[in-house]
């Protein structure tokens, strides 16, 4: 009589087969938020840059301790920039991750509570990707395809550090921890916001973890944070060669404890208001939830250190970075704050299903969840959107300046002239046009209160259009704001905006200097 084999319900083949559902709400989330990037070849600011001269960013991340997005633009020959090529990718890659990480999940919560996980488990990623903060975040394009690769590679280098927890074979298990650093160490040398991510990652492992162990595995904890900390000396070697100590990415906390501590206040206070569209109350919920869940814990003798300290954690992770640099967040860069409160909806539904409130609870967490997923989807495609408005806008106005410099009398297409631009346009539509802090943002009003105001984003853009100037140095930029103050020059779109005073082509777009 023949055994029966036994199965491995932690193959990745056999959860898989258990989570198509899960998938294919992915699938329609993921879809019904990032539809905008996938048919439009539009791009924002930094791109115009890349496109005219890819290497020139490439030796700019060097200098900003990026080194592993220039390692990873090269793999995935993001340049020269093709740019419905990136978007796809960007997309792929997210569903990736998002499977990655229910997969991580999936691993971290023991046997107790697979079933249940495998019910619920969609409420984390479709709130985690739908999240307004990677409108701006993809919105990046000559970055955003290495950006979601760097985020696989934490989750899988999570996955394979699980992996080695359970390897006997010694030298098998030191492959799966090299391959884990190998990989984390390039995540964090893609973009620094995924050391934070990567933080949050362990925590909710480990939370997991103690929850279903009914133990605080403090020697579970300690592994990953070795693991972490030889991943980010590793990287901070490597950019301390690579790098030439550019001062862009200074934490605040060498200048002045107190602004830092004032800034870490009004972020907070920010994101519990709900402040801007990447805000929302969900957050608030989370924090009810978590507690609710200490609490349910603690009344069923079930609560531990580890689930406390790791619930503390959860809550802070939205304010890592600021808590590191001292420096109010991008928003780009926050991607814990969805990642949060996907996880923490999650832990909810699965710690407090049981008899007694599995009917009750399970419409309330799912239509919940969806709720949410679907509102945060709406925002971000609405943002995806409002972007390629402001893109084909900002190519229309360009054309019609250059049209107005080809039919003045002195035009001279066999010269070489310097494009100067003084005041903005600001980016307008009618229907249902959102901004960000970047996405939305005209290129002839992006950078307006600097040196050069919107001179070089707007001569970037003239040159992908195939409009060739030279630009102006700072001292020529100031001559032009005070030339057209002295003479009154009047604005765009009068005729008379558009003026050559030896050879240097000054644009008045608006009366505010």
């Amino acid at each position: 009589m023949e055994k029966t084999k036994k199965i491995d319900k932690n193959n990745f083949k056999y959860y898989l087969k258990k989570s198509y559902k899960t998938i294919i709400i992915i699938a329609v989330f993921l879809l019904l938020t990032y539809w905008a990037r996938l048919i439009s070849d539009s791009f924002s600011i930094d791109t115009e840059l890349y496109i005219q001269e890819y290497t020139y960013s490439f030796d700019w991340w060097l200098n900003l301790e990026r080194w592993g997005l220039v390692i990873l633009n090269k793999i995935l020959k993001i340049g020269p920039l093709i740019i419905p090529h990136a978007n796809f990718l960007t997309v792929l890659f997210i569903f990736v991750y998002s499977i990655l990480y229910c997969y991580l999940f999936y691993l971290s919560i023991g046997d107790k509570y697979k079933e249940k996980y495998l019910k619920y488990q969609f409420i984390f990623p479709i709130i985690f990707i739908t999240s307004p903060i990677f409108a701006e975040q993809y919105n990046f394009i000559n970055q955003n395809a290495s950006v979601s690769l760097a985020i696989c590679f934490v989750a899988t280098s999570l996955i394979l550090l699980f992996k080695s927890d359970n390897e006997s074979n010694i030298k098998n298990k030191y492959i799966l921890i090299i391959s884990s650093l190998i990989l984390s160490t390039i995540a964090f040398g893609t973009y620094q916001s995924i050391i934070p991510l990567y933080i949050l990652s362990v925590v909710a492992c480990y939370i997991l973890k103690c929850i279903s162990d009914e133990d605080s595995s403090w020697k579970y904890l300690i592994k990953r944070i070795i693991i972490f900390g030889i991943s980010a000396v590793l990287y901070l070697l490597i950019s301390k060669i690579l790098s030439d100590g550019n001062t862009y990415l200074n934490s605040g906390w060498q200048d002045s404890g107190l602004i830092c501590f004032r800034n870490i206040y009004y972020v907070i206070v920010s994101v519990l208001k709900c402040e801007t569209v990447f805000y929302n109350v969900s957050y608030l919920i989370a924090i009810a939830m978590i507690i609710i869940v200490n609490v349910y814990l603690f009344f069923k003798k079930k609560n531990n250190a580890g689930i406390i300290i790791s619930s503390i954690g959860l809550l802070l992770s939205p304010f890592f970075i600021i808590m590191i640099t001292g420096v109010d967040q991008l928003k780009r860069t926050q991607f814990n704050y969805s990642f949060a409160i996907g996880f923490i909806f999650l832990v909810f539904a699965i710690v407090l299903n049981n008899k007694k409130t599995r009917k009750i609870l399970s419409i309330f967490i799912i239509v919940l969840s969806l709720g949410v997923a679907y509102n945060q989807s709406i925002i971000t495609s609405k943002l995806f959107y409002s972007d390629n408005v402001r893109y084909q806008n900002d190519v229309l106005y360009a054309n019609k300046i250059q049209s107005m410099i080809e039919q003045k009398e002195w035009y001279d297409s066999n010269k070489k002239y310097k494009l100067i631009f003084v005041g903005k346009n600001e980016a307008k539509a009618v229907n249902n046009y959102l901004k960000g802090e970047v996405i939305g943002k005209s290129f002839f009003e992006f950078d307006y209160e600097y040196d050069y105001g919107v001179t070089q984003r707007a001569n970037a853009l003239f040159a992908t259009l195939g409009y060739y100037y030279d630009k102006p140095t700072t001292k020529e930029f100031d001559w032009a704001k005070k030339y057209v103050l002295d003479n009154d020059i009047e604005p765009m779109p009068s005729s008379y905006s558009v003026i050559n005073i030896d050879d240097k082509i000054i644009i008045r777009l608006s009366e505010e200097l």
